[in-house]
């Protein structure tokens, strides 16, 4: 079983960064499943979409190691994508 969490992160004038980080109930660390760009609504429901679909194919521990805070989750997904 997974809890999912949303940062929220301001990117530029007219643009969000939304993170969907997910905390394993089992072992209790947090890995990123996502992250998107949002500027509009229809940005924002493509990527509650997109982020159904990930959940269904892999888990969020298969696509990111587990990190026991949000914080070095979200350093280690950006350092790997060059966000």
């Amino acid at each position: 079983m997974w809890e999912m969490i949303i940062v929220w992160r301001k990117h530029d004038a007219s643009t969000v960064a939304c993170y969907r980080i997910y905390r394993s109930i089992t072992t209790q660390l947090f890995s990123v499943q996502s992250l998107d760009y949002i500027r509009t609504d229809k940005d924002l429901t493509a990527s509650e979409v997109q982020n159904i679909e990930l959940f269904l194919e892999d888990s969020p521990d298969s696509r990111s190691p587990g990190y026991s805070t949000i914080e070095d989750a979200i350093s280690a997904f950006d350092a790997e994508f060059s966000n």
